[in-house]
């Protein structure tokens, strides 16, 4: 993938005035201030870099890091760097154009109460989005009824790729409802989009978990990720993931849970091409 990188920034950002692309270089892992990750993104232009001279983990403190514009954001792996939203808010919001990121972890995020919520992890709404061995982890949305969104990463564009990715072991959890109540919708992710591309990538051990704390029937979709839209994935794992749909209220209500590793919606196209997928559970009481 480095060697292409270049290459591939251009098509994704467009040509640009040598000018106006700017590196950014992140020196320290506080959230605010010279230098932080936070900061730089703020200082950055459309089509400009953010890289890292340190490792370790950030942990934001002032929310979300929010932005709206052509950034690229090269990390040093995921190993490496880590961006954590200390389990207060959510960690990365980009909204209304392409991003390519990579080469790091978004972890810890956590999101509560509103029902259009989506994505602890990753919250992106636009053109084009890029993920290169970004990690997406030990995240939560949770609302107290309705529809929501991803738990790990809520993605609406027109186009996804996806490599050498990991989200796993994230939440999505909807209590209440009334009426028929469709949930939670994607425990690892849910993305809308004309055309995916996932490869070599993983969906791990994320949960997908509707309640009903009053009377109403209950559905959850998609364990691992409920798709909307278009998607080939190659030499993916989808394993350990689980949907449950529990209500409290039978035989008057009742509980579906639908795609323990995979929810493809209605007119969504899905190609699997040298996958795993294994060891996922539908639980519907």
């Amino acid at each position: 993938m480095k060697i292409t990188f270049p290459l591939l920034i251009c098509v994704l950002l467009g040509q640009l005035p040598a000018s106006a692309q700017t590196v950014h270089y992140i020196t320290n892992l506080f959230d605010s201030g010279a230098g932080s990750f936070r900061s730089e993104v703020g200082l950055a232009l459309p089509g400009d870099t953010i890289r890292f001279q340190v490792t370790g983990t950030i942990t934001l403190i002032n929310g979300a890091i929010v932005y709206d514009k052509d950034l690229v954001i090269d990390g040093p792996g995921m190993d490496q760097l880590t961006i954590s939203g200390g389990g207060q808010s959510g960690v990365l919001i980009v909204q209304g154009h392409s991003s390519w990121i990579s080469g790091l972890s978004l972890v810890d995020g956590q999101i509560t109460g509103n029902l259009s919520n989506g994505g602890a992890g990753l919250f992106f709404t636009g053109d084009t989005l890029v993920l290169d061995s970004v990690r997406i982890a030990d995240c939560t949305n949770s609302s107290g009824g309705g529809t929501i969104y991803g738990g790990g990463a809520r993605i609406e564009a027109l186009r996804v790729r996806m490599t050498d990715c990991v989200v796993e072991n994230n939440l999505l959890h909807s209590a209440g409802g009334s009426g028929i109540a469709v949930g939670p919708q994607g425990g690892g992710a849910y993305i809308v989009a004309d055309s995916v591309r996932m490869v070599h990538s993983a969906f791990l051990l994320n949960r997908c978990w509707q309640t009903n704390s009053f009377a109403g029937s209950v559905i959850a979709e998609g364990g691992g990720f409920t798709l909307d839209g278009a998607a080939q994935l190659i030499g993916c794992t989808i394993d350990g993931n689980t949907v449950e749909a529990r209500c409290y209220y039978d035989p008057v209500y009742f509980a579906v849970s639908t795609g323990g590793g995979i929810d493809a919606e209605h007119n969504s196209y899905l190609e699997l091409i040298d996958c795993s997928v294994s060891h996922n559970t539908l639980v519907a009481r």
